[in-house]
């Protein structure tokens, strides 16, 4: 297990010391949840488009509770059940790495609330719009790796933390993305398409 967690703790050092003053100011952005916004307000309008007002409502509804299972659940293992501290808080890392101010965020990390939450719309949006737009899920994809690396880069969480997050946010994603459909064909809320 040394091994392994020494592993960990070389690649964030070599990743994170890759960077620059320069880089900054884009992974923050990268980063930054609010950047994302609008894509998935686009996300939200091509719902409507293709499939109405009842589609566009169920997707919002399974994508917003989508969101809050996954912080939830990033939060309970990273605060309750695996205390391992950011690499910004491990002593013995941090004085190695490029610190960024005010993007270390909470003491523990275990895995990464970025990257279950962007892999999980990924893969949410990946699933509604296969048919519609081809290889928009490549566009989706690529843009839940950025975020995924934003963290890496920025000293905030180990790449195991990512991977973790990858693999959980995309569980999460398929599984929400089922609910949508199920929504969708019982149409509880007995909405009318407009």
């Amino acid at each position: 297990m040394e091994e392994l967690v020494h592993w960990d703790q070389q690649l964030l050092i070599d990743l994170n010391n890759l960077g620059s003053d320069s880089w900054d100011d884009f992974w923050l952005l990268i980063t930054n949840k609010y950047t994302w916004f609008p894509l998935y307000a686009v996300c939200l309008f091509l719902i409507y488009k293709f499939w109405g007002l009842k589609n566009l409502i169920y997707a919002a509804v399974a994508g917003a509770l989508l969101v809050t299972c996954t912080d939830q659940i990033s939060l309970l293992f990273k605060n309750v059940i695996v205390q391992r501290l950011r690499p910004c808080h491990q002593p013995g890392v941090a004085e190695f790495l490029r610190s960024v101010e005010g993007v270390c965020g909470g003491q523990y990390g275990f895995f990464s609330g970025h990257a279950t939450n962007h892999f999980g719309i990924a893969v949410f949006l990946s699933y509604i719009f296969r048919e519609k737009i081809k290889g928009f899920y490549i566009f989706l994809l690529i843009t839940a790796i950025f975020v995924a690396y934003s963290r890496v880069y920025l000293g905030v969480h180990y790449f195991l933390d990512i991977l973790v997050g990858t693999i959980v946010g995309s569980i999460f994603g398929y599984l929400f993305y089922l609910f949508y459909q199920y929504l969708v064909t019982k149409n509880i809320f007995k909405i009318k398409n407009k």
